[in-house]
């Protein structure tokens, strides 16, 4: 089971909801720090598209209290939010329809009232997500690559998730999203050690500060045993000017793709190595390593 006080810190948490949210394809952004020094979050809803598509934006209020009492928890409470009037006044001057608690622990049963209150007084649509919402989430194949990143212990170990088609899968290990497409077969097997050995690679591979290689996809042709494997690395231009010996991103792609072809990983498969730069902005709010975009370009078989 995913433990919540593995996250260290309420800015951990919130980030983490954050980095959820994201996987789950919603429009995230901060709202700026809160009276009690956490950053809320906006997010935009689309609508359901029955009903006209109507867009909402939330405001997400995150609450750690997972470390409460010794690491035995706490519940959410009415005082941890705030005053009926104030979240109110809160949620419309950041432009916002509705309020949402997003928790580690449990809401208490006054903090139910006081949401149920707000919406039936107010007009103001409230939620929360408790902790076991939270897991039933960070359990998807988008989100357990999340969950790996800031619950390692917890979240150990590859999961294999299996889609629409017996020969496409989706592996998840030490927060990478990896999409895996065999030829002709319809299993995993031998193949998850593969891929674990080269994660093992990419960690141990010496890259300039700010650089970070991350894996794809890669497509198994069981027929002849060739592996062809697809990652992206993740640069800044900032991350180029600060290179003490001035280095291309292209001479530091090629080298990425030269260390792994050098490499025996025992599988004694036709291996073939395709690195293609991405620069992105990581001041950006909607900014993932693994954001959901960048898995577009891969080929349509993946």
């Amino acid at each position: 089971m995913l433990d919540f006080t593995e996250i260290p810190t309420g800015e951990a948490f919130e980030l983490l909801v954050r980095d959820m949210l994201v996987a789950m394809r919603y429009t995230v952004t901060w709202s700026g720090r809160g009276a009690d020094g956490g950053m809320d979050l906006l997010v935009d809803e689309p609508g359901d598209g029955n009903f006209g598509a109507k867009p909402r934006r939330w405001l997400v209020s995150c609450k750690h209290n997972a470390l409460a009492a010794a690491g035995k928890g706490r519940s959410v409470n009415s005082e941890d939010i705030g005053s009926m009037g104030g979240i109110t006044d809160t949620v419309q001057e950041h432009g916002a329809s509705a309020f949402l608690v997003a928790c580690s622990t449990q809401p208490s049963s006054a903090l139910v009232q006081r949401l149920t209150s707000i919406e039936a007084a107010r007009g103001v649509p409230t939620h929360y997500w408790d902790s076991e919402t939270l897991r039933r989430w960070l359990n998807t194949p988008a989100c357990w690559g999340v969950a790996q990143r800031y619950m390692p212990k917890s979240a150990d170990g590859p999961r294999v998730y299996a889609t629409e088609l017996p020969n496409k899968y989706i592996i998840i290990s030490n927060g990478y999203f990896i999409r895996l497409t065999n030829r002709h077969a319809s299993f995993v097997d031998f193949q998850l050690p593969w891929i674990e050995k080269r994660i093992e690679a990419i960690g141990s591979m010496a890259l300039p500060e700010g650089f970070e290689l991350r894996f794809r996809g890669v497509f198994y042709n069981d027929k002849v045993g060739a592996l062809h494997w697809y990652l992206d690395l993740l640069y800044s231009k900032d991350d180029l000017y600060s290179i003490e010996e001035p280095k291309s991103e292209f001479e530091i792609a090629g080298g990425a793709k030269a260390y792994l072809e050098a490499q025996d990983f025992g599988d004694f498969q036709i291996n073939d190595y395709e690195v293609n730069l991405r620069a992105v902005n990581r001041r950006s709010d909607s900014y993932d390593p693994d954001h959901y975009s960048y898995y577009t370009p891969l080929p349509g078989y993946l």
